[in-house]
């Protein structure tokens, strides 16, 4: 992701958080910030491997992968089963 593109994604979140009510969001926001220790998390090999053969798919063309807005709107998709 190009660094200014970046820097309006945060912004935009910032701002996105701001106005937030949803305790839930919060609090899982909260988990998010908590759990952002990049020690805290290993691949297992099982794990490695499926990354590589999905970038090899990937780079071969055989699998194109999602734009960030098809990511997005599956992210909230998935975020709002979930809410109670």
């Amino acid at each position: 992701m190009q660094q200014l593109q970046m820097q309006k994604d945060k912004l935009d979140i910032i701002e996105w958080i701001k106005h937030l009510e949803d305790s839930h969001i919060v609090e899982y926001l909260k988990q998010l910030m908590s759990s952002n220790d990049s020690d805290s998390y290993v691949l297992t090999e099982e794990q490695k491997a499926e990354v590589r053969e999905s970038h090899e798919k990937y780079l071969s063309g055989e699998d194109k992968g999602f734009t960030w807005e098809e990511v997005k709107e599956r992210a909230r998709k998935r975020f709002d089963e979930q809410k109670p």
